[in-house]
């Protein structure tokens, strides 16, 4: 091979593997305007404080139980935050009970207590 040649293919390399490559995302937010995502310090907050009161403000309001009852419809935010609770023998699903052989019986909180 020529020196030439391998000075072209050395300074083609080159050029491909020095050249830097930058991806940005926009979001189109009004006609005209668009936003990059960044997120600024007055932007900032706190994910676990936002979790707890969307579950409260979606009537996830009960976060313990009186002894012999359990949580019942556990927030999908924050799963120490529940709708209701149910006397603690409704811990079983149906196909639980099933295998068990028995029937299920009263249902609380999507559980049942095997009859």
């Amino acid at each position: 091979m020529k020196p030439q040649t391998c000075l072209k293919i050395f300074a083609v390399l080159f050029t491909v593997f020095s050249a830097s490559a930058q991806a940005d995302v926009r979001f189109v937010i009004d006609k005209g305007a668009t936003f990059s995502g960044e997120r600024g310090a007055d932007n900032f907050y706190n994910l676990d404080s936002k979790k707890a009161n969307s579950c409260e403000d979606e009537g996830y309001t009960i976060t313990s139980c009186p002894t012999g009852f359990i949580g019942a419809y556990p927030c999908p935010y924050n799963g120490s935050y529940f709708q209701s609770c149910c006397p603690d023998e409704y811990i079983f699903t149906a196909e639980e009970c099933t295998s068990m052989d028995q029937d299920t019986g009263a249902s609380c909180g999507g559980k049942y207590s095997c009859e």
